[in-house]
């Protein structure tokens, strides 16, 4: 049996070394920073994205109005229905080409703007629809189409809600971004 020519160096230490306890304090410290960094990204991408929907939102508002006007007619006078949504088509699809002109940074900021996205353009799809069935008379296709229009809306409506979770999410963040 061989003996172990560097009797000193058996391991009688417990615990890590100390470069390795190094290593994990810098790996955290990074981790943190990091992970702070993030949420400052995001709160800038939050930020920026609160000032674009405020270019949004009279667009917005013509169109909501326009549908809330459909709704509140029951859909009882076909020509209303057509006139009013046909009306509020081009400024749906201009607020879609203004949506997509906006280009988030940061993940949370993309799955929101995907989400409000889809909603704007399910709303300008099932609103064609609607006008569609109602030109052709074609009142089982009218009962699809305000489905999806009612849905479509809904995603609208819950990317908003996303839109206040992260902006409640991020308080801290954007508070420290307008005193700077």
């Amino acid at each position: 049996m061989m003996r172990d020519p560097h009797p000193a160096r058996t391991l009688t230490r417990q615990g890590p070394s100390p470069g390795l306890a190094l290593l994990l304090l810098l790996g955290l410290v990074f981790a943190c920073t990091s992970a702070k960094q993030e949420q400052h990204s995001v709160a800038q991408d939050l930020k920026s994205y609160v000032t674009a929907i405020k270019q949004w939102e009279p667009k917005e508002k013509i169109v909501l109005a326009a549908l809330a006007r459909v709704k509140k007619s029951y859909y009882a006078d076909d020509d209303f229905v057509i006139r009013t949504l046909r009306d509020s088509l081009p400024t749906t699809h201009d607020l879609i080409a203004d949506v997509e002109k906006f280009e988030p940074v940061t993940m949370d900021v993309q799955q929101l703007q995907q989400k409000y996205l889809q909603g704007w353009k399910d709303l300008e799809s099932s609103m064609g629809d609607v006008v569609g069935s109602l030109q052709r008379k074609d009142y089982v296709a009218l009962a699809k189409a305000k489905n999806q229009l009612e849905t479509a809306q809904a995603e609208v409506f819950t990317s908003y809600a996303m839109l206040d979770d992260l902006l409640e999410m991020h308080d801290e963040s954007l508070k420290s971004l307008r005193k700077s």
